[in-house]
């Protein structure tokens, strides 16, 4: 399972504090979803560098959906590559597949990030 941080899928225009909060959903929980539904998410920066503790839960009953230790990753070349951010941010170098276009004062990178569960045995 990858948690995706940015999304092209419609969004819904209501926050965490217009939806009804189940009661066992922690109330730093934030709510993200579309049109059709969401879940609640409570994600806490771990004690290793570049991961965080994610506890999904349903938006509805409040349960736990999913709950695991995940790292940052980031997508580049369009989806076709997945590769940690801690080996991304060792690049010495950023390529023409690397940068979107430059607006005048930001480069836009083509990369977008994501957690990743961690793996068992790290």
């Amino acid at each position: 399972m990858l948690i995706i941080i940015s999304s092209c899928a419609e969004k819904s225009s209501q926050t965490s504090e217009q939806r009804q909060r189940p009661d066992n959903v922690p109330v730093n929980a934030f709510w993200q979803g579309g049109v059709d539904g969401g879940q609640w998410y409570q994600c806490k920066k771990s004690l290793k560098n570049f991961q965080y503790h994610c506890v999904i839960y349903d938006e509805v009953t409040g349960d736990i959906n999913y709950q695991r230790d995940m790292e940052f990753y980031v997508n580049v070349n369009n989806g076709s590559k997945i590769i940690p951010l801690r080996d991304y941010l060792q690049k010495q170098q950023l390529s023409a597949e690397d940068v979107n276009f430059f607006d005048g004062d930001l480069v836009n990178l083509s990369a977008s990030l994501l957690l990743k569960p961690v793996k068992d045995n790290q």
